[in-house]
């Protein structure tokens, strides 16, 4: 008989490890101490805002989803384009709303209609592009390096990996910071 148990547990920790890591991240960017404790302690304090975070991403897909599928049936090719360059346009929106509930500890509602601000969108979006190219970028390269460096290769786009994994959200936390 085969049990759903063990996906279940994987479906409530995901969350959990989504609040400790994002709330080390977004409460370092706010200038509050954090300790190697602290992964536990902000994993079960801000649990419910990785549930958040994850209601309002599943909302803004499914909004970014119906319009894209609209904008491509009415306009064809053309609307794919204005539906790629919406996606892109909007991603202040999901970078506001994380830092609402991970850097200003915000509440959901909170969150979100800070979200829908326009003060710094040009920063925030910029701030988000170049986390994202540099991302590319150095994943790229560590790519294109593990052929010819074998075995060191393979730990290199690991540690790059690794790196940007970090970075790139502490980035990103920056941004919102700095703008708000």
């Amino acid at each position: 008989m085969n049990s759903g148990y063990p996906f279940i547990l994987i479906l409530l920790a995901g969350p959990f490890l989504t609040a400790g890591i994002y709330g080390l991240f977004g409460q370092a960017v706010a200038g509050n101490s954090i300790t190697w404790s602290s992964f536990w302690r902000l994993g079960g304090r801000f649990y419910g805002r990785a549930w958040g975070m994850i209601l309002f991403l599943f909302l803004w897909g499914v909004a970014l989803t119906i319009v894209g599928v609209l904008l491509a049936a009415l306009l064809h090719t053309v609307g794919i384009v204005i539906a790629a360059l919406l996606t892109i346009g909007s991603w202040p929106l999901a970078i506001r709303m994380m830092g609402g509930l991970f850097v200003d500890v915000l509440t959901w509602s909170e969150s979100f209609r800070g979200a829908w601000t326009g003060q710094g969108y040009g920063a925030i979006w910029g701030g988000g592009l170049i986390a994202l190219l540099a991302y590319i970028i150095l994943i790229g390269l560590a790519l294109v390096l593990i052929r010819p460096l074998g075995i060191l290769g393979i730990v290199l786009y690991f540690l790059v990996l690794l790196f940007m994994d970090v970075a790139a959200p502490l980035w990103v936390f920056a941004v919102y910071r700095a703008v708000h």
